[in-house]
């Protein structure tokens, strides 16, 4: 059985330069880091999240939901059950 002598572990993230990944190039052109960095790693895992209009209006969407959600319950936990048709009036204008 071996065993490996690991002292530090290290998780980096980095986007690519431009904002695209270009599949045409390198992964130490697409990330712009040397060589000698990148050598230090054992492991690089690439994820690339491919344009696709209609999933990325879908996810757009759900998260815009969410946080619409959230901001309409911190406004009703900002009410009690005395100002109902104060907020119902408030409700009726959104």
């Amino acid at each position: 059985m071996t065993s490996l002598n690991a002292r530090v572990s290290i998780l980096a993230a980095a986007n690519p330069a431009f904002g695209r990944y270009n599949p045409k190039k390198s992964v130490e052109q697409n990330i712009q880091l040397p060589a000698a960095l990148l050598s230090r790693f054992d492991l690089l895992w690439l994820i690339q999240d491919k344009p696709d209009r209609e999933n990325d209006l879908r996810l757009g969407s759900y998260c815009a939901s969410i946080d619409y959600l959230k901001v309409m319950l911190s406004v009703t936990e900002m009410f009690d059950e005395a100002d109902d048709a104060r907020f119902s009036r408030i409700l009726a204008g959104c």
